[in-house]
């Protein structure tokens, strides 16, 4: 046997022993995992209530969700998440977002650690 022909077998079964313990070892992609941010998607008025949903986040000491610009990327406002409800029926981990106080009319994101909310808006239409 040549030494090319050894080196190709070499190469070749520790690329298949590498692939096999990789997968092994990989962690599946959840996102659920990170929580879900749901909102109105129609929008909110800047006079109304403007709340919205974290659904089954991580326990995590970040208590803090962000209001995020949809053009400029830049966070207007902070609030804090309220305590966790349990639903019954889903078994889901429910927390409030009220960002109530904030009365900018915009289209925005809420952002809480790598979960993203869909864009929304924020106007009197």
């Amino acid at each position: 046997m040549n030494i090319d022909r050894r080196f190709f077998i070499i190469g070749w079964i520790s690329a298949i022993a590498y692939g096999f313990f990789s997968k092994l070892n990989a962690q599946p992609y959840n996102p659920a995992a990170r929580g879900k941010i749901v909102i109105n998607q129609i929008g909110y008025y800047p006079t109304g209530p403007k709340l919205a949903f974290l659904i089954n986040a991580p326990n995590s000491e970040k208590k803090q969700v962000e209001l995020v610009d949809l053009i400029t990327h830049k966070t207007v406002f902070v609030t804090n998440l309220g305590n966790s409800v349990s639903d019954k029926a889903s078994n889901d981990k429910i927390r409030v977002i009220d960002f109530t106080k904030f009365d900018k009319s915009g289209s925005y994101y809420l952002k809480y650690g790598y979960s993203q909310s869909y864009p929304f808006g924020i106007g009197k239409q």
